[in-house]
């Protein structure tokens, strides 16, 4: 794989232009629209973060909440600006995603 984002499972790693995996987030983790931002402010930070790496990340998010929760990013956890307390992937059925 090159640059870019994989989901397996409930995991979902971030690939650099050599396709060595940079980072994997534990998408369970992801419970609200703080723990989101939290962890794009960690890779942003990070020494081999590139604008393409922080744009996979980002991509990848929003296919996650796709694949696992049917909506976007913005629909999962702060839809008009507002926090929506909706548990983000807590509540996902990670198994049943994995087969579509």
């Amino acid at each position: 794989m090159k640059q870019g984002y994989r989901i397996k499972g409930h995991v979902l790693a971030i690939y650099d232009h050599t396709g060595r995996e940079r980072y994997s987030i534990d998408l369970k983790r992801l419970t609200d629209s703080a723990s989101l931002l939290d962890f794009i402010y960690q890779v942003k930070h990070k020494s081999w973060c590139t604008p393409e790496i922080l744009y996979a990340l980002i991509d990848g998010f929003d296919s996650a909440c796709g694949k696992f929760l049917d909506t976007t990013v913005q629909g999962a956890f702060c839809s008009g600006g507002e926090e929506l307390n909706r548990g983000g992937f807590k509540l996902a059925n990670f198994r049943r995603a994995d087969e579509k």
